[in-house]
C-alpha cells in the first residue's frame, strides 16, 4: 500500500513544483492540495498501524527489505520536493506586498498555499480564520474544497445566523472570540474522527494562539468519549477471547430465564435518592426479583439487603485504585453476578456466588457465542447498565419492571454510596432535564442519553410489561408510570395478578445448549471453527489488497477480479454475529471518514486497500490469539 501511495504523492509534488516554476499558480496549488490529501490519508493509515502489532502490519504492507529499499528514496524525494516548494513560496511571497496579495485571487491562494499544512484533509479538517481580513479567505478556501471554516469575530459582529453556507458543500461558522460553541455549531462540526484545526493568519489583528487552542478543545471535547467508544469493539473482542479459559464451568444468563419469566423485577440503580428508598426496599423485598447494579451493592449491603442478582457490563479493570466498583463485603458471596462476556478478566477474581455470562448482542450467532449461550439468548442493549438490565429483564419475559434510584440528575450528587460520589464543579456546563415533580434539574449529557434510552424501552415494552418508576426524585421519564414504592405498588397490591402475560413481542431465551454449563470441549470446537472462518477472511482480504495495489500501480480501472473477490468476502463479513466484522469496526469508521474526501477512482482504491489490509491484519491477529488459548499443556 505504501509504495503506490508515495509514488502518487511524488507525482503530485513534482507537477506542483514544475507548475509553480512555470508561473501556472492555479494548476500548481491544485496539485499541491492533492498532495496534502494524500499525506493526510498516509497519516490516517499510520494511526491505524499503531492499533496493531508491527508484525501484523509489516506482513500486510509487504514491508520486505526489498520494499523498504524502494520506499526510502521515494519518501526522501517527497520530503525534498515539499521543502523546495515551501522555499519557493516563502521567497515569492516575501518579495510581494502583503496588502496587494490580499486584493487578488492569485495572491490569496498563494498565501493559502503557504499556510495550509502539508498534511490536510479539506473535507475533514477545519480552518480557523481570524483578524480584520479573515473573510477574504473564505471564498478561496471554499473553491479549494474546504468543507468547514470557523471565522473568529468580535462581540460587535452581527451575523444573520450562526451557520452560513456560501456553497453546497461548505459550512462557515462565525464564532465570537472567547464564546462557547452553540449546540448548532457543535453539531455542524461533528466528525467521525477528531479533525485537525489550523489557524490561518489574515495579517491584521489576529487572535492569539490561545484562541485556536480553546476552539480545538471545544471541538475535540465530544470526541474523547466517541474515540473511546469506537475502540470498544476491538477491546471487547480481545477481552472476550482472553476470558474463554475463565468461563469454562460457568453458566450463561439463559439458564436463569425461568427466574424472570412472568415475575415482577425491581432494578436498583445507585442514584442518591436510593438512600431514601432503602426502608421501603427492605420491607417489600419479597415481592420482587431484585436486580441491582454493582454500584448499588455497598448501600444495599450496609442496610442488610441482599439482591437476587447483581449486574455489571463494565469492560474496565474494576480493581484499579479509585474505581471501587465491586465492594469487599461478606454478603458478596450470596449474590450471583450477571456479567458481560467481555468483562475485564479481573472480574472473575471477585467473590460472587457465581457468574452468569451476558452475551454481546453484536456477536450472537458466531461459533463462540453459540458454544456459550446457544442460538437464541436474550438480547440486552444500551449505553448504561440500567438500560442493559431493563432490556434483559424484558427479553427474559418479566411481568413488570420497576426501577428505583434512577435519578439521572446531579442535583443531589452522583451516587448513593458516599465513597463513590464526587462533586461536579460549576464549570462543567450543566444541562437540565424535567424532574418528576415538574421542576428543572441539573443533569449531564450522558444522563440525557440514558433518559432517551429508558423512554425508548418504555415505548418498546409497555404494551406487554408494566414499566414503573419508583425513584424518589430525579428525571421524569416519558412512558413510565411514576409511583411510590409502597404497599400500593401493583406487584404488592395484587393488581398485576390480573394482567395477562403474553409471549408475543418478547424475546424469550430458549434452552438449546446441551449442557447447563460451558465446557472446554465445546469451546475448543468453536475456536477451531472460528479460526477456519478467519483464515478464509485473511486469505480473501490479502488477495483484495494485492489486486488493489496492482490497480493503483498500473492506473487500471478493470475491476472485474476485484469485484469477484469482494463478493467472496462479503458473506464472511455480513454473517450474523461475525467476530471479524465487529472487531474491525474502527477500521470501517476510518475508511468512511477517508471516503468523504475521495475525488477519483485511484483514491477510492487507496482507501479500500487500507481497509481490506486492516481486515487481513485483524483476522491474522484474532487467529493468533485464539490459537494460543488451549495450546498450553
Amino acid at each position: 500500500m505504501y509504495l503506490p501511495v508515495f509514488a502518487l504523492l511524488q507525482d503530485e509534488l513534482t507537477l506542483a513544483k514544475s507548475l509553480y516554476a512555470g508561473g501556472d499558480i492555479e494548476r500548481a496549488h491544485s496539485h499541491l492540495d492533492k498532495a496534502r490529501i494524500l499525506r493526510s490519508k498516509i497519516a490516517r493509515q499510520q494511526r491505524q498501524i499503531r492499533e496493531f502489532s508491527l508484525e501484523d502490519w509489516g506482513s500486510q504492507l509487504n514491508l520486505t527489505e526489498s520494499a523498504i529499499t524502494q520506499y526510502l528514496p521515494i519518501a526522501q524525494d517527497c520530503n525534498q520536493l515539499w521543502d523546495d516548494i515551501s522555499k519557493w513560496l516563502n521567497t515569492v511571497i516575501g518579495q510581494l506586498n502583503h496588502e496587494e496579495l490580499l486584493q487578488s485571487h492569485i495572491g490569496l491562494n498563494l498565501l493559502l498555499d503557504q499556510q495550509i499544512p502539508p498534511c490536510w484533509d479539506f473535507n475533514h479538517d477545519i480552518v480557523v480564520l481570524s483578524g480584520l481580513n479573515a473573510e477574504l479567505f473564505v471564498a478561496p478556501l471554499v473553491e479549494r474544497g474546504q468543507a468547514q471554516i470557523i471565522v473568529i469575530v468580535g462581540v460587535d459582529f452581527n451575523a444573520e445566523a450562526d451557520i452560513l453556507k456560501p456553497a453546497a458543500h461548505a459550512t462557515v461558522l462565525y464564532i465570537q472570540h472567547g464564546s462557547p460553541l452553540s449546540a448548532d455549531q457543535a453539531a455542524a462540526l461533528k466528525k467521525v474522527e477528531p479533525p485537525l484545526l489550523h489557524g490561518i493568519s489574515s495579517g491584521v489583528d489576529d487572535q492569539p494562539l490561545a484562541e485556536l487552542k480553546r476552539l480545538a478543545r471545544l471541538v475535540h471535547k465530544d470526541h474523547v468519549v466517541g474515540a473511546s467508544a469506537r475502540r470498544w469493539p476491538t477491546i471487547w473482542t480481545e477481552q472476550l477471547i482472553e476470558n474463554l479459559p475463565f468461563v469454562i464451568g460457568k453458566k450463561s444468563v439463559t439458564e436463569v430465564s425461568s427466574v424472570f419469566t412472568g415475575k415482577d423485577v425491581l432494578i436498583v440503580s445507585p442514584g442518591p435518592s436510593l438512600r431514601d428508598s432503602l426502608a421501603d426496599l427492605k420491607e417489600l423485598r419479597e415481592h420482587f426479583v431484585l436486580v441491582c447494579l454493582v454500584r448499588s451493592l455497598p448501600v444495599l449491603f450496609d442496610y442488610g439487603i441482599s439482591p437476587d442478582f447483581a449486574i455489571m457490563i463494565d469492560a474496565q479493570d474494576h480493581s484499579e485504585a479509585g474505581l471501587n466498583l465491586i465492594p469487599h463485603h461478606s454478603m458478596l458471596s450470596e449474590v450471583p453476578l450477571i456479567v458481560s462476556e467481555y468483562t475485564h478478566s479481573s472480574t472473575f477474581e471477585a467473590k460472587f456466588k457465581e457468574f452468569l455470562l451476558l452475551p454481546a448482542a453484536q456477536l450472537i450467532g458466531n461459533p463462540l457465542s453459540l458454544a456459550m449461550h446457544g442460538g437464541s439468548p436474550p438480547v440486552a442493549n444500551g449505553s448504561g447498565v440500567a438500560t442493559f438490565a431493563i432490556s434483559l429483564a424484558a427479553n427474559l419475559g418479566a411481568r413488570s419492571i420497576t426501577i428505583v434510584g434512577q435519578d439521572l440528575s446531579i442535583a443531589n450528587g452522583a451516587y448513593a454510596a458516599e465513597e463513590q460520589d464526587k462533586v461536579y464543579g460549576d464549570d462543567e456546563g450543566y444541562l437540565t432535564c424535567k424532574g418528576i415533580d415538574g421542576s428543572k434539574l441539573r443533569t449531564k449529557a450522558d444522563y440525557l442519553l440514558f433518559i432517551s434510552e429508558l423512554e425508548a424501552l418504555a415505548m418498546a415494552y409497555s404494551s406487554e410489561i408494566a414499566m414503573l418508576n419508583c425513584t424518589r426524585s430525579g428525571a421524569y421519564l416519558d412512558g413510565w408510570r411514576h409511583i411510590p414504592l409502597d404497599g400500593h405498588h401493583p406487584a404488592v397490591s395484587g393488581e398485576l395478578m390480573r394482567r395477562a402475560v403474553t409471549n408475543e413481542g418478547i424475546g424469550y431465551a430458549s434452552h438449546d445448549r446441551l449442557d447447563s454449563v460451558i465446557h472446554e470441549i465445546g469451546l475448543k470446537d468453536a475456536v477451531a471453527e472460528e479460526c477456519t472462518r478467519l483464515k478464509t477472511v485473511n486469505d480473501l482480504a490479502s488477495a483484495i489488497v494485492e489486486e488493489l495495489d496492482t490497480l493503483i500501480a498500473t492506473k487500471s480501472n478493470d475491476v472485474a477480479k476485484l469485484e469477484n473477490l469482494e463478493q467472496q468476502l462479503l458473506p464472511e463479513m455480513t454473517t450474523k454475529g461475525s467476530l471479524i466484522a465487529f472487531y474491525s469496526c474502527p477500521a470501517k469508521l476510518a475508511a468512511e471518514a477517508s471516503l468523504q474526501s475521495v475525488e477519483n477512482l485511484t483514491e477510492n482504491f487507496m482507501i479500500s486497500s487500507d481497509y481490506y489490509g486492516s481486515i487481513a491484519a485483524s483476522a491474522n491477529r484474532l487467529i493468533e490469539r485464539l490459537s494460543a488459548l488451549f495450546s498450553q499443556p
